[in-house]
C-alpha cells in the first residue's frame, strides 16, 4: 500500500527557517570572536619570532641595542657604541627593508617589518610579519603603513648594553602600532610610544585586538595587555626622564634626548 507523501505546511516551514536563522545569529558572534582570537594569536606568534631575531642581532652586536636608525651590518664598531647609535648609521631604519632586523628575519620581499604598502599600480602588499588583524591600507600609490613599531624609549639606547636593563621581561621593544598614524608625506614610520589608556588616530598606541594590544619584550617574551593595564605606564616614552621607573637603566631615562652618553657609566 502506497504511503501518502508527507508535506510541510507553510507555517512549519517558516518555523524551521526561523530556528535556523536564530541559530545562525547565535553562532556568528562566536565565529567572529574565534576569528579575532586567531588573528591575535597569529600576531603574537609573529612577535615571538621578531623577539628571537631581535636578540640574535643583540648577540651579534656584542650585547648592544640598535637605535631607530641602523646601517644594517649588525656588528659593534669597536668604539664602545653600536653601529645603530644616533651618532652613526643615520638614515636607515632598523625595522626597514633590506637590512637590520628585516635581514635577521630573512624578509626577502623588500618590505620592512610589519609594513603594508600600495605599489605604483595600486596593488596592496603586506610584509609576512605585518599584524594580520590590521585592516587599514594606504590610500595612495607608493605609500605605506606600519602595523608594528619600535619603542621610542629603548630605540635611543644603542650606547647601552642590554645588561643595563635589569628587568628585560618588562621592557617592551616592538609592539602593535597604530597604522593610521602617518607623517606629512602620507606614510608611516616605525616609532612607537606605549600608553595605557589612549585611543586616537594621532597617537602611536593602538588596541586593534578587541581593546587589547600585543608586545614583545627585550627578554623575548610576548604579552597581550588590555586597555588601561598599568603595565603600559611603566614603558614610558624616551623623553620621560622624570617619570622613568627605577629599573629603566638606572632610572634616569634617555635624558640626553639622543645618544645616551650621560648614562653609559651605569
Amino acid at each position: 500500500m502506497k504511503r501518502p507523501a508527507v508535506l510541510f505546511t507553510l507555517i512549519e516551514l517558516l518555523i524551521v527557517i526561523s530556528i535556523i536563522s536564530l541559530l545562525a545569529a547565535m553562532l556568528l558572534p562566536a565565529l567572529g570572536k574565534a576569528k579575532q582570537t586567531a588573528l591575535r594569536s597569529a600576531c603574537i606568534s609573529n612577535l615571538s619570532g621578531i623577539g628571537k631575531a631581535f636578540n640574535m642581532y643583540i648577540s651579534d652586536n656584542k650585547g648592544y641595542l640598535s637605535a631607530y636608525y641602523n646601517n644594517g651590518t649588525g656588528m659593534e664598531d669597536g668604539t664602545g657604541k653600536g653601529f645603530g647609535s644616533w651618532d652613526g648609521g643615520k638614515g636607515k631604519e632598523f625595522l626597514g627593508s633590506g637590512y637590520g632586523l628585516a635581514e635577521y628575519l630573512h624578509i626577502r620581499d623588500q618590505l620592512g617589518v610589519g609594513m603594508i604598502t600600495r605599489n605604483s599600480s595600486g596593488g596592496i602588499l603586506r610584509s609576512k610579519f605585518a599584524c594580520p588583524a590590521e585592516e587599514n591600507i594606504p590610500q595612495a600609490n607608493n605609500k605605506n603603513l606600519k602595523s608594528l613599531g619600535y619603542n621610542n624609549f629603548i630605540s635611543g639606547y644603542s650606547s647601552l648594553k642590554t645588561e643595563r636593563f635589569p628587568r628585560p621581561a618588562r621592557l617592551f621593544v616592538i609592539a602593535d602600532r597604530n597604522a593610521r598614524y602617518v607623517d606629512s608625506s602620507g606614510s608611516g614610520d616605525y616609532h612607537y610610544a606605549p600608553k595605557e589608556s589612549v585611543i586616537s588616530t594621532t597617537d602611536y598606541q593602538t588596541w586593534r585586538h578587541n581593546f587589547s594590544s600585543n608586545f614583545v619584550a627585550l627578554g623575548g617574551n610576548t604579552a597581550n595587555l588590555r586597555f588601561g593595564d598599568a603595565k603600559m605606564a611603566e614603558n614610558v616614552y624616551y623623553k620621560g626622564c622624570i617619570n622613568a621607573p627605577s629599573w629603566h637603566a638606572g632610572g634616569r631615562g634617555n635624558c640626553s634626548g639622543q645618544n645616551c652618553s650621560d648614562i653609559t657609566s651605569f
